[in-house]
């Protein structure tokens, strides 16, 4: 069985990337959470099929929205670290570190 956690700060950034979508349309918002779950259950599930992006670090690209989740794996335990916006200032990425 696959394990995850997450830094503290990926609520955040959902919260943030949900809310500009809530704003355009609940539905589209709506779409962007679904999108980001199933995007992290294929994360957990399959995490070397996803691309190096830095070092250590793995993205993962939500299907339908710019937007970019961040991991690395660990001796089989995923840890999300963050959801970006593609066309952020991608230096700021991997700056976090678990507590």
């Amino acid at each position: 069985m696959a394990a995850e956690r997450y830094h503290p700060l990926v609520a955040v950034d959902l919260r943030r990337a949900s809310s500009q979508y809530d704003a355009i349309a609940i539905d589209l918002g709506n779409r962007f959470r679904t999108n980001v779950k199933l995007k992290i259950q294929k994360i957990v599930e399959h995490p070397e099929s996803f691309g190096r992006i830095g070092g250590e670090f793995r993205g993962a690209i939500i299907d339908r929205f710019p937007y970019v989740i961040v991991f690395i794996l660990d001796e089989n335990i995923t840890t999300i670290f963050g959801i970006r916006h593609a066309a952020s200032d991608q230096t700021t990425w991997f700056d976090r570190r678990m507590p």
